[in-house]
């Protein structure tokens, strides 16, 4: 009875070495989380990049169907018509402005566009 009651008594707590153990795991979960966070927020705004490119070369090819073949001769000549006004021709990631890739020849304007943030050449 003695050995039961010894047992539930309040002298048997936590350590400080449990207590720091817990404490240190808890810090490498957290680690973890931000890390994994990180990443995930880098692939999103590629992702956004991505898809802004893709919406702009679309409206460079609608503007040249429409206007016979011809490319726009500049980004901000495919608002409003193709391009809502309120849209940004900058990277959501670094807020650098997309490059206009200007073509010669006999079709001159704005042909393509590319970011070139780090990490975004590619698109």
């Amino acid at each position: 009875m003695s050995r039961i009651r010894h047992l539930l008594s309040a002298e048997n707590g936590f350590t400080l070495l449990e207590l720091a153990i817990v404490v240190l795991i808890l810090a490498i979960l957290v680690g973890i989380v931000v890390a994994t966070y990180q990443a995930s927020t880098r692939l999103m705004s590629k992702t956004v990049c991505r898809a802004n490119l893709r919406l702009i070369r679309g409206a460079i090819e609608t503007y040249r169907s429409v206007n016979d073949g011809q490319n726009p001769p500049a980004l901000n000549d495919l608002k409003p018509s193709y391009i809502k006004d309120t849209f940004e021709f900058k990277c959501p990631a670094t807020g650098q402005a997309y490059t206009e890739i200007i073509t010669g020849g006999g079709v001159s304007g704005v042909s393509d566009v590319k970011c070139l943030s780090p990490g975004h050449e590619g698109f």
